[in-house]
């Protein structure tokens, strides 16, 4: 490990032990891009305690950050090439993250079962825009009852009946438009407040076509 590498295990990133994305067929505790491993379990349900995310909790404790793109990842970049994190960064010193999580030592990540708080929305691409830098072609919704569409709705069962109670914030949606898709549309006229006990925001991302 190369000396600007070192300040790697000066910080822990806060991601995996509180993020999750997810996605018609993967889920991710990052950005996809800044790290791609997939965290779906074998039999498609969501990971968040499974072993393959608890690898990844390791390798961001240890410094390694091996399952991270550290050229991609911006967080990561800045901190190898300039010796500081950017504001807001998902990086806290080391010191820092073990105030909040009871861990001696490295093996203590697999008997420690942390929360979800942070979820993106990112299962349904339904959109009424084709916006270059997204996509080269619409995607409309799902008809009811197709496969596509059943998968979708029981992801968001998941969410609702295994991660709802502990998060915090849900960010709709990575890709796609809140108001046009029928999934999202419908799960915000419907939402179920008592279900999210410590949820404090819901933030929405649109192309405002559908405001009204």
């Amino acid at each position: 490990m190369s000396t600007n590498e070192n300040i790697l295990k000066q910080y822990v990133c806060k991601q995996p032990f509180e993020y999750l994305d997810i996605q018609s067929d993967s889920a991710h505790i990052c950005c996809p891009s800044w790290c791609p491993t997939d965290v779906k379990t074998n039999n498609g349900k969501i990971g968040w305690d499974d072993t393959i995310v608890k690898k990844i909790r390791k390798s961001v404790l240890d410094g390694s950050y091996k399952y991270c793109d550290k050229n991609v990842c911006p967080s990561l970049n800045k901190l190898l090439n300039t010796g500081v994190t950017e504001y807001n960064s998902p990086l806290v010193p080391k010191d820092k993250f073990l105030e909040h999580y009871p861990i001696k030592d490295i093996s203590d990540i697999d008997n420690i079962n942390s929360d979800c708080k942070h979820l993106l929305f990112g299962f349904d691409r339904s959109c009424n825009l084709k916006c270059p830098s997204c996509r080269d072609c619409l995607v409309p919704n799902d008809r009811i009852n197709t496969k596509e569409h059943i998968n979708k709705v029981n992801i968001l069962n998941t969410i609702e009946t295994k991660l709802a109670p502990t998060i915090e914030s849900i960010l709709i949606t990575g890709s796609g438009d809140p108001f046009y898709s029928n999934l999202y549309r419908n799960y915000l006229i419907n939402f179920d407040k008592s279900k999210y006990p410590n949820l404090k925001e819901i933030k929405i991302i649109t192309n405002g076509n559908m405001l009204d």
